[in-house]
């Protein structure tokens, strides 16, 4: 339990230092996501229960309760404000480690230590891939 715990603390560092996920592994995002889950409505606004997770996380995590002179410390405006950018960053990150699998059987290939590339270098890796337009895998 501890090793998830400290993975998600990972996690939630780099939305602290960051404001996104960016530097956040795959499987420290999912152990954050298995802490604090957001939901939106049809609209795709966030659900009044998702933002109360998301608060209560926070205050649990950063040890404190998160007002607006807290929230201006981590470099926003309101309370409000970075409740609403912690939910809106962990859809963008979700969406983007589904959108970042490599082509082929490349993932497989790659083996245990693609696990441990942060979603940034994720990103980027599938970005150069891309580039290099290499096909199908060993042809």
């Amino acid at each position: 339990m501890a090793k998830s715990s400290d993975a998600a603390d990972k996690a939630l560092l780099s939305f602290v230092s960051n404001k996104n996920f960016e530097d956040a592994t795959s499987s420290e995002f999912k152990a954050l996501t298995n802490k604090v889950s957001v939901e939106q409505d049809e609209d795709g606004n966030f659900t009044s229960e998702s933002l109360d997770n998301v608060k209560s996380h926070l205050k649990k995590e950063l040890g404190e309760e998160v007002t607006d002179d807290v929230a201006v410390r981590y470099g926003y405006e309101s309370a409000d404000a970075m409740i609403k950018a912690f939910a809106s960053k962990m859809v963008d990150a979700e969406e983007a480690w589904k959108d970042v699998g490599l082509p082929g059987d490349l993932n497989d290939k790659m083996g245990d230590w693609s696990k441990n590339l942060s979603l940034g270098t994720s990103k980027a890796l599938k970005d150069q891939i891309e580039q290099m337009n290499l096909g199908p895998l060993g042809e």
